[in-house]
């Protein structure tokens, strides 16, 4: 077992296709998720089927509208200050 941290990503529209693969695969490869959503039904459904495949996955979500730069700077300070580093 490594004793670096597991990656960290953020990602954005990984509640449906072509992302959430990508966001369960990371998962599955021990990465940190940090995922953004417009809809918590969504993404805790996510989280669910992620955690079907990487049960130990660490999920964290944080809900935005990307459309609306207000909330953009919100959830982007709220994630600064929550994690030391993001790679």
């Amino acid at each position: 077992m490594s004793d670096q941290p597991a990656p960290i990503i953020v990602m954005t529209g990984a509640t449906s296709g072509i992302g959430r693969l990508a966001a369960a695969e990371m998962a599955r490869r021990g990465t940190h998720l940090v995922l953004i959503a417009r809809s918590e039904a969504n993404a805790e459904a996510t989280r669910t089927a992620i955690r079907t495949i990487a049960p130990q996955a660490q999920i964290d979500i944080h809900f935005a509208d990307l459309a609306r730069l207000e909330t953009v700077a919100a959830v982007g300070r709220t994630i600064a200050t929550r994690l030391s580093v993001v790679r």
